[in-house]
């Protein structure tokens, strides 16, 4: 059984990793894809307390985008106006 992503109510399911340190040394594990919207400072944050809870020598995260919109709605699918939005 995957994450549930609270944002998108969407099941993210666990992957098999596997790293190589060398020829030699060959890693499997356990994955968890994960989808966020955050700035650089946050996701450093993120994968810093990630590393150390889950005992992890490497995070990998890349930009999806530069530019991230977040419409939401109240539960008439009205939009919310929140800023300039």
């Amino acid at each position: 059984m995957g994450q549930i992503c609270p944002r998108a109510n969407e099941r993210i399911k666990t992957s098999k990793g596997i790293w190589l340190k060398s020829v030699e040394d060959k890693y499997e594990e356990e994955m968890i894809p994960v989808k966020i919207a955050c700035t650089k400072k946050q996701i450093k944050i993120i994968s810093d307390y990630t590393a150390k809870h889950y005992e992890q020598k490497a995070i990998i995260s890349y930009p999806v985008s530069k530019k991230v919109n977040i419409i939401e709605y109240d539960n008439n699918f009205n939009r919310i106006k929140k800023g300039t939005n």
